[in-house]
């Protein structure tokens, strides 16, 4: 079962003057609207970074990117460094989607 929030009801208004004269139509005033009025956080908030520790992110051995990717899976690494036996650098990342970004180093 749904329940509608209290509708909020306008404060009294200040009675209307009088006209002076019988002819005279009263003087009316513009009607208030409410507005809402929205608050921002002072400050933003801060996300602490990531830090990982370089003796868990640094491949010892020379592998094949294809061993980087099994390694870091199996490993649960987000970030993997890894050098190919040829001597190419590379850098293996887990993006916050969990798709694997191969980053070259020239």
């Amino acid at each position: 079962m749904l329940t509608a929030p209290p509708v909020a009801r306008p404060k009294a208004r200040p009675a209307q003057p009088e006209a002076d004269v019988a002819g005279e139509k009263p003087v009316r005033s513009k009607a208030r609207a409410s507005i809402a009025v929205h608050s921002f956080p002072a400050r933003a908030t801060l996300v602490e970074p990531h830090i990982v520790n370089s003796g868990e992110a640094i491949a010892m051995r020379s592998m094949t990117i294809e061993e980087a990717v099994k390694d870091a899976e199996f490993r649960d690494r987000d970030l993997l460094v890894f050098r190919t036996s040829a001597g190419e650098l590379y850098v293996l990342h887990r993006r916050r989607d969990g798709q694997m970004e191969l980053v070259e180093i020239p």
